[in-house]
């Protein structure tokens, strides 16, 4: 996840913990206690998505690149050999070499060669120390590889599923709590505790939400900037002749996000 939806995510879980906190409060058949149930509900699917993505993206990595070492490793002793046999015929060392580019692609193709070439001079690549069974082993090899890699593109389309799956639950619990701060504010108007506990789980960094609603509440004055020394009014004073402060507020410090 990203920073702006980790933080998202932690304000969705301090939510969920507060209508399970508060649940005589706003019980599972009203209208609050089902918008907190779908607020914990993103909360699940979130985290389920985030694991489900995290592992496969880890088990198709070490997949690829264990069976692509050992593929790798085998065509290096297979040129060696060849390179030994090569005394009479040059070109077929230049042909069979390991590819520059490091990709699993260029690496399917080089051992697609290695087998077509080495399959007729097997006897003598045998007898320089080669397993009997080389060309059997590097079709297995590349067989391995080639389902390594469907299965990596098979992860890919399912990590962006699980994205987009994720996007659709922040939104759904987006939806469910703003629908709660009319509830929450209207049923806890004369509890000031639990409203004040509210707001605190409802919080979230100013630098990290998106838009700005209109009902959005004054920022605590300790939140507001600094401003770079006092700014005198023009032609002010009181009554005692003492000139009177015009303190200028960023107009963004005196909005909450949402």
């Amino acid at each position: 996840m990203s920073n702006k939806q980790q933080l998202r995510h932690e304000m969705f879980r301090r939510i969920a913990n507060f209508g399970n906190t508060n649940r005589e409060v706003f019980p599972e058949s009203s209208p609050g206690g089902q918008a907190f149930a779908t607020v914990a509900h993103a909360v699940t699917e979130i985290d389920q998505h985030t694991t489900t993505r995290l592992a496969g993206a880890v088990e198709a990595r070490r997949g690829t690149d264990h069976t692509s070492a050992t593929l790798r490793a085998r065509l290096k002793a297979i040129a060696r050999a060849v390179r030994e046999l090569a005394v009479t015929n040059p070109e077929l060392a230049k042909r069979l070499r390991l590819p520059k580019s490091r990709s699993d692609r260029a690496l399917l193709e080089a051992a697609g060669l290695f087998i077509a070439d080495t399959d007729a001079m097997k006897d003598d690549l045998v007898r320089l120390g080669l397993p009997p069974a080389f060309v059997t082993e590097l079709r297995d090899l590349v067989t391995a590889l080639h389902a390594v890699l469907d299965k990596r593109i098979k992860g890919q389309e399912t990590r962006k599923a699980g994205a987009t799956a994720v996007a659709e639950a922040f939104d759904r619990g987006f939806r469910a709590v703003h629908t709660l701060e009319v509830i929450v504010a209207n049923t806890l108007r004369d509890d000031a505790i639990r409203l004040a506990t509210w707001n605190a789980a409802r919080h979230l960094p100013a630098r990290n939400i998106g838009p700005v609603s209109d009902a959005d509440v004054v920022t605590p004055a300790e939140n507001i900037p600094p401003v770079d020394g006092p700014l005198v009014a023009p032609n002010a004073t009181s009554e005692s002749s003492e000139p009177v402060l015009a303190v200028q507020v960023p107009a963004a410090a005196l909005r909450k996000v949402s």
